[in-house]
């Protein structure tokens, strides 16, 4: 079976890539975004609720996609994994590091997500 056509038969849309690419699209667009907002909250600039509702306002965009609804969904161990793997995110006092300790608190605390039913949200 051509790829396109296994992409359709699961459901799935297949796009075109010129390369290979680290992430690929989607996780290359994603990763800046939850770091902008990851980076608002961490620093105390806001919380998720806000930055969200931010989203909200300023785009249109449903609750769904927002943010830390969609990191909710991703799943905060990878997030955190994700985040970790900056080698400044072991450097106290660094925007990454305070990212990995924000998720961090998330994962100690049980909240890792919808598939738990809370994250930085709860869900029924």
């Amino acid at each position: 079976m051509m790829p396109s056509r296994f992409a359709e038969a699961i459901g799935m849309v297949p796009l075109r890539l010129n390369k290979e690419w680290p992430g690929y699209i989607l996780n290359t667009l994603l990763i800046p975004w939850f770091t902008a907002a990851l980076t608002l909250a961490a620093e105390g600039v806001s919380d998720p609720a806000t930055i969200d509702e931010t989203r909200v306002l300023d785009t249109g965009a449903d609750l769904g996609q927002t943010p830390f609804h969609k990191l909710d969904k991703v799943g905060l161990p990878l997030a955190y994994t994700i985040f970790n793997n900056d080698p400044r995110a072991s450097q106290e006092g660094t925007t990454q590091y305070k990212i990995a300790q924000y998720l961090k608190g998330y994962i100690d605390a049980g909240k890792t997500g919808i598939a738990v039913g809370e994250g930085f949200y709860k869900y029924e």
